[in-house]
């Protein structure tokens, strides 16, 4: 098969994670934007807010200006900064995909490069000066975990806030358990 990306020919399942790891990071701006729109009673406020400009720090920095103080109210200040503190967490690991450069080193595992390493460096620009970067099935099972621990944390907000708000008497969404931070690249 030809591919734009002919590394992701031999590591396929690699690909796929990283796949979706760069088009699920999306739904994740989107409950954050939820669980704040909720909390905060203005799905058209909060989502113009957020959406208005593009840049993925921006609009966690907008959610977490307009949910934190809410979130306070309500006793939940903690874990909603702990949620935004792992969601650009995940905005980390999602850039480092998206801005990067896929090589087979034939080290057995996927490795990438960044070329803004390069490019910011005073010195003449050389392939060589680059840092390779490696992952593995393994590592990226752990990020898509994270996505999805990020994603139960900023659901159960979101309802928790509807409930403390009146809009719902209850829901049955639990507290995620704390998941650690998974490492960017080996």
């Amino acid at each position: 098969m030809s591919s734009i990306m002919p590394v992701f020919n031999d590591f396929p399942e690699e690909g796929m994670i990283i796949g979706r790891l760069l088009a699920g990071y999306g739904e994740l701006e989107f409950d954050l934007c939820m669980c704040v729109a909720m909390a905060y009673g203005d799905f058209d406020k909060v989502l113009k807010a957020m959406f208005l400009f593009r840049g993925e720090s921006k609009r966690i920095t907008e959610g977490s200006n307009i949910g934190e103080p809410i979130f306070e109210r309500f006793g939940l200040g903690q874990m909603f900064r702990s949620a935004i503190a792992d969601m650009h967490q995940c905005r980390k690991i999602r850039n480092q995909f998206a801005h990067c450069n896929w090589h087979d080193d034939y080290s057995g595992k996927i490795s990438f490069v960044v070329l803004e390493e390069i490019a910011k460096n005073s010195e003449p620009a050389e392939l060589s000066n680059l840092s390779m970067r490696h992952i593995d099935t393994v590592l990226l099972a752990e990020q898509e975990a994270y996505f999805k621990y990020v994603s139960r944390c900023l659901t159960y907000l979101n309802f928790e806030g509807q409930k403390l708000t009146g809009k719902i008497h209850s829901h049955p969404w639990t507290i995620p358990e704390k998941q650690q931070r998974p490492q960017l690249h080996l």
